[in-house]
C-alpha cells in the first residue's frame, strides 16, 4: 500500500464556493491555534464538531482528515 490518503481533495476556493452556494454558516480561520482553541471551547460546551481537511482517507480506521469530534466524557454524547 502506497498510502491511506487516496480519496479526493478540494482546493480552498472549491470549499468556500460550495459553502457559499449552500448558504452555510461558517467562520474561516487562518491560524491553526485559533481553530484549536475554538474547537476545544465548543467541545467543552457539548457541541459536536465535523472536521474536514486535506485528502479523504481510505481504510478501516479514521486518520483525522474526516472526523466527528465530541466530548467522550459526556455519557449522553453517543445519542447525539
Amino acid at each position: 500500500m502506497k498510502g491511506s490518503y487516496l480519496g479526493p481533495s478540494y482546493t480552498e476556493r472549491e470549499i468556500v464556493e460550495t459553502l457559499d452556494n449552500l448558504k452555510a454558516n461558517y467562520i474561516k480561520y487562518n491560524d491553526f491555534q485559533e481553530v484549536a482553541n475554538k474547537i476545544a471551547e465548543e467541545i467543552n460546551l457539548g457541541k459536536v464538531i465535523g472536521w474536514f481537511q486535506d485528502r479523504m482517507e481510505f481504510g478501516p480506521r479514521a486518520l483525522g482528515n474526516r472526523s466527528i469530534i465530541a466530548d467522550a466524557r459526556n455519557p449522553e454524547m453517543q445519542k447525539n
